[in-house]
């Protein structure tokens, strides 16, 4: 039954409320009501139905199109005016008055609300209605009420006066009072009223209730109540279950809520965003952070639009993740779409920054808060200060250290005052480390670990051994007790100290570790030391220590035998180290490179490891071993951030002391090569080089008396620092790459002295003559490049892959063992290429199966164990479309054989020859591809004998399985003898073009040249383009493409010059659930590859504090993409400004 209803526009309150019904007609306010009205304009009503929403939050009731005028008081008694029959327009004025009394019912809800829960009040009210009260007129004006305490009064009233078929209405509108007033007691109580009356509660009765807990943030009873539905013969419909995804999520059961939200999404419930928020919050807590990504993806897709909440959860997941560049992003989209930062939402922010040591975002959220007038936490004040321990900005420090403490909200604790004393001593800054120690006892704080550790650091550094030792007395006073990182602190200050003074530090560790001590006295006392003692000592001590220090003590105890002269028991310390697995892949050896791995060592130890290394290379030479083309050593480009220095800049001096050929690689910043004849000519002059490396080892440690702030140690843990399960402190120091050592406990270094190509020439003894490429000179001294260059090199068992990311100086294979060893090579970029990523994930796991043995099980649990590890792979990278694609199809495949399958086994068997088949299929598909494609620019180039070509990014053998697509058009013309020249983009910032797709061209012998990305279009201005030719991550139905930044500018500059512009791309880069470009996310990547020299591997070459937009695609719209080369054939547009894929696809398959 339906009614004409509208809002009276006197009712401030009503104005936010809302009742559903079918139509809605323009209506006067009533005359005649007995009490009062206040004035008010008339507001814009909205048609609504004329069932109750009993689930939906209310609405604005009042129609846009009604023209009410201003309400006038009114006293009369009556509820409706009589209209005589016999009138002419009877039945308008008749229809007038129905629709006057049904507007002064929610008037009627607003006294109701505020009159006292008595009887006697609820009933003079009510009165208004007189004797006739249709069961309607109690809905709408208890679906209006939000007094919870007046609503059951309301609710007998009714009750009495009316005669109800199903009463359980009018209980579940009151039960929604009580959800708006989150009055979970009242709603139960109400409840049980109903079953004592005997009316049987619905869908709706337990709906609301839930929903009701769910608002009161008493999930546990929601989950109670939820329970309970099938005991009543209730069934919960999507609406409840899409709740109960969020409530199961809150009280810890992650495992019920997945599943559901696994069934809504198949069977596409309505979810909000609360719900998304709190499935993000699981997702994050099981650090499944690339899962947080997928879900925000998907809510987009659902059409669900994301609040303040939805957007910090990603926000803080991000930054858990250390993942800076994406809280960016998320931020970026949430201002853009008009979500309005709340304060959780910079509290996230400053937080990700502060753990990915992204200082000056993070001071620059802090500037913002305070701009916008945002109170601080003393929480997020000590996370900042913890920042600026982290990165060194000490004035910084200082400057929210005073703001806090005349914030007048926040006093420092015990943790503030430990950030500023470790940033002052880890500045050399004695005094104000003393001072801020003096303003924290005042405070009433005591002094943990954690600072007298600090103070430890800093009187050492300062050479005031004296107040080192009394501070060490002081910590045994109070009954703090020392931590292995103070005793690290001690060892630190000894390979700082003076010989005669060591005395006194060792007395200290004495006392309190004996078993260190006692290590430190064999140290010293060298003559009188047996080595198998010594040996079994430190082996001791070492493993018994946590493995988060062991590195740090074992470099502190070299670093202390070297500043005694004492060469030989460091060598024993460092064979110590590496038996015990303390020091790893120190060396390594690949066919191309013999490398010394120094990352993680201090200065000591790592001139330590380079006379090991050089004795190791002499014993080869001497053995007749084959040496590789290339030598290098690797020192890591990190700086202390206190100093601007690092290992590299300390270690190259001393190289070339030692006249070693080693030089600094101008595009590889931290290795110093060699190659192969340079090597072999300096061990052979080498005489006494042994006795020259010794004086050179001792020098850095007799020099070091000076003591200037130049010389730091190694950063101390800040103390509020919390360790995850999967990182430790150390871990979280070694991160910055020779900053410290690695957890030594000294920071060496000078300036980084850069060298050219020509004194690498010099040294190796070539001369290149004009622009010749490394390449080309490697080929001089004798390096023999692989004939076949592949990315994926697999046989049942065995995956081994490319890594790229060595390219063009290295040419390294690693080992994929399963799809463990697959997900990080693909999240690491070893492997890259959209083809090559769905593949090498697809044999990752097919590897792991294979060397599973004997596999049991039923079809069923085989099938199961699959999907779940091909969902894991696809999260490496989820915006591959081909990825996804390969996955799904690989599913497919896997369940179909589950279905007829005997066993276990036989499913894994059909999985591997479908990865297999795969593998097969893309090489033949890139073929095809370069067929193709080949074929048309020639017939489209019928007047050129010599074509010349342009691609962009790296889309050969590196990026597929084999062959390439777009660079395959280039083979493929190449071998027809009909290409002239290709040119191949540098791609910026990653360099990509000029890494790999050139590395490529060069090892075929194609007549290539390399261009600046922003040469292109001066290059096709010249007439020296024919075509342009670049591939595709994802193209969508309609043919616009996202590919790798820089393709659009280029498709812009063909079109200007009317250069015909192709994409080369397997049917899988085809996306037919996204219509167009526009629905393509577009991912952005770190800023620091635009900061810095090599796509972020080099130098800062960019100014400090300018902000960075680094898209890694961009999308080129179909209308100025000329044609689409598939394995298929072309896909051409026909006359039309897009490309009619689907049609395509349909057409191939019936074929």
């Amino acid at each position: 039954m339906a009614y004409n209803l509208i809002a009276p526009p006197s009712s401030s309150r009503f104005s936010e409320t809302s009742l559903r019904f079918i139509s809605l007609s323009h209506l006067r306010t009533p005359k005649n009501l007995n009490f009062p009205l206040k004035h008010h304009r008339p507001k814009p009503s909205l048609h609504l139905s004329a069932q109750v929403s009993l689930q939906d939050p209310l609405l604005n009731a009042v129609s846009q199109d009604s023209e009410i005028p201003i309400q006038k008081e009114v006293s009369s008694s009556k509820s409706f005016i009589w209209v005589n029959p016999q009138y002419p327009k009877a039945s308008k004025l008749m229809q007038k008055s129905y629709n006057s009394r049904y507007a002064s019912l929610p008037q009627i809800a607003e006294s109701l609300n505020s009159c006292a829960p008595l009887d006697d009040s609820v009933s003079g009210v009510l009165a208004v209605l007189g004797d006739k009260i249709q069961q309607h007129e109690a809905v709408v004006i208890l679906n209006n009420m939000s007094n919870s305490e007046t609503a059951p009064l309301v609710l007998d009233y009714f009750l009495k006066r009316l005669k109800m078929i199903r009463k359980v209405v009018l209980y579940n509108v009151t039960l929604k009072v009580c959800r708006k007033c989150k009055d979970l007691g009242k709603a139960e109580g109400l409840f049980n009223l109903m079953l004592e009356r005997g009316v049987k509660p619905d869908n709706v009765t337990f709906s609301t209730i839930i929903s009701c807990a769910r608002l009161s943030s008493l999930p546990e009873k929601a989950v109670e109540w939820f329970e309970k539905m099938p005991s009543f013969g209730c069934e919960p419909d999507k609406v409840t279950c899409s709740v109960m995804i969020d409530v199961y999520g809150r009280v810890g059961n992650v495992a019920v809520a997945l599943s559901m939200y696994d069934r809504a999404r198949s069977e596409k419930w309505c979810l909000d965003p609360v719900t998304f928020s709190t499935l993000i919050r699981i997702y994050r807590s099981e650090g499944n952070y690339d899962g947080c990504l997928n879900l925000y993806e998907e809510m987009k897709a659902l059409g669900v639009k994301a609040n303040a909440s939805v957007y910090n959860a990603l926000l803080d997941a991000m930054g858990r993740a250390k993942r800076p560049w994406q809280a960016k992003t998320i931020y970026r989209q949430m201002v853009k779409n008009g979500v309005e930062p709340t304060w959780g939402t910079y509290a996230a922010l400053i937080r990700a920054y502060g753990r990915a040591r992204y200082g000056l975002d993070a001071i620059a959220v802090y500037k913002e808060m305070k701009e916008k007038g945002l109170e601080m936490s003393v929480l997020l004040y000590n996370t900042l200060l913890s920042t600026c321990v982290d990165v060194g900005f000490t004035d910084e420090a200082a400057e929210i250290f005073e703001d806090m403490k005349s914030s007048g909200t926040c006093k420092p604790d015990s943790w503030t005052y430990a950030s500023l004393i470790t940033i002052n001593s880890c500045s050399g800054r004695v005094e104000a480390a003393e001072a801020t120690l003096k303003e924290m006892l005042e405070a009433g704080f005591q002094a943990n670990i954690f600072i007298m550790t600090s103070m430890i650091q800093c009187y050492g550094k300062a050479g005031r051994i004296d107040d080192v030792v009394r501070t060490f007395d002081q910590v045994l006073e109070s009954g703090i007790v020392p931590d292995a990182r103070f005793f690290g602190s001690l060892l630190n200050v000894m390979t700082q100290a003076q010989k005669n003074e060591l005395g006194k530090l060792t007395t200290c560790i004495e006392k309190a570790h004996p078993e260190l001590g006692y290590v430190v006295k064999l140290i010293i006392d060298e003559e009188n030391t047996d080595g198998e003692i010594f040996r079994k000592e430190v082996g001791e001590l070492l493993e018994s220590i946590g493995t988060d220090v062991k590195k740090a003590y074992c470099n502190c105890l070299i670093d202390l035998c070297v500043s005694l002269n004492q060469l030989e028991r460091a060598c024993q310390l460092l064979d110590i180290g590496l038996a015990l697995e303390i020091y790893t892949d120190i060396m390594s050896r690949t066919p191309t490179q013999w490398s010394l791995h120094l990352k993680s060592l201090s200065l000591g130890a790592a001139l330590t490891a380079l006379h090991v290394w050089m004795k190791d290379l002499s014993k080869a030479l001497e053995n007749g071993e084959e040496f590789p083309e290339l030598l290098g050593i690797n020192t890591g480009h990190g700086k202390h951030k206190f100093s601007e220095r690092g290992l590299a800049g300390t270690f190259e001096p001393h190289l070339k002391e030692l006249d070693a050929p080693f030089h600094e690689a101008p595009d590889k910043i931290g290795w110093f090569l060699t190659t192969k004849v340079a090597a072999i000519t300096w061990l052979e002059s080498r005489q006494s080089q042994e006795a020259v490396l010794e004086k050179v080892v001792i020098a850095v440690f007799t020099e070091r008396g000076d003591r200037d702030s130049d010389t730091k140690a190694r950063k101390q843990p800040h103390p509020n620092a919390k360790k995850s399960e999967n990182s430790s402190e150390q871990e979280a120091v070694a991160e910055t790459d020779g900053e410290c050592g690695g957890g030594a406990v000294e920071t060496y270094g000078a300036a980084v002295v850069a060298q050219t190509i020509k004194e690498m020439e010099a040294v190796v003894g070539c001369h290149s003559g004009g622009n010749k490429s490394k390449l080309a000179m490697a080929d001089e001294v004798g390096i023999e490049q692989q004939k076949t260059l592949q990315s994926i090199c697999y046989k049942r068992g065995l995956l081994q892959l490319l890594d790229q990311r060595k390219l063009p100086l290295e040419t390294v294979y690693l080992n994929i063992r399963d799809s463990k060893d697959g997900w990080v090579a693909i999240k690491d970029m070893v492997v890259r290429g959209a083809p090559a990523i769905a593949i090498a994930a697809a044999l990752s796991l097919a590897v792991e199966v294979s060397n599973l043995g004997a596999l049991g099980g039923t079809p069923s649990d085989a099938a199961s164990f699959l999907s779940n590890k091909l969902d894991y792979l696809v999260s490496s990278r989820p915006t591959a479309v081909n990825l996804s694609d390969a996955a799904t199809k690989l599913k497919e495949a896997v369940h179909k054989a589950a279905a007829t399958a005997s066993d276990g086994q036989a499913v894994f068997q059909t999985y591997i020859e479908a990865a297999e088949i795969m593998l097969v299929d893309d090489v033949a598909s890139n073929k095809a591809i370069g067929h193709h494609g080949a074929s048309l620019i020639q017939k489209q180039q019928a007047a050129s004998s010599s074509l010349s070509v342009l691609t962009h990014c790296n889309t050969g053998s590196l990026a597929t399985a084999g062959y390439g697509t777009a660079l395959g058009v280039i083979r493929a013309l190449h071998e027809k003898g009909a290409l002239g020249r290709a040119y191949c983009t540098e791609t910026r910032p990653f360099n990509q073009g000029s890494r790999l797709t050139a590395f490529e061209l060069v090892h075929d012998n194609i007549p290539a040249t390399l261009v600046a990305d922003s040469a292109a279009a001066a290059l096709m201005k010249a007439g020296q383009v024919n075509a342009v030719v670049v591939g595709a991550d994802r193209v969508a139905a309609n043919g616009d493409t996202a590919n790798k930044i820089g393709t659009y500018s280029l498709a812009l500059s063909a079109k200007h010059h009317g250069i015909p512009f192709y994409v080369a791309a397997p049917l899988t880069s085809v996306d037919l659930s996204i219509s167009s470009g526009e629905e393509i996310v577009i991912e952005e990547r770190s800023a620091k590859e635009l900061l810095h020299a090599r796509g972020g591997l080099g130098e800062q070459v960019a100014a400090s504090g300018i902000s960075v937009w680094n898209p890694a695609f961009d999308v080129t719209p179909a209308t100025i993409i000329t044609g689409i080369i598939t394995e298929k054939g072309v896909i051409t547009k026909d006359g039309s400004d897009s490309f009619d894929i689907k049609s395509f696809t349909k057409e191939v398959a019936s074929k």
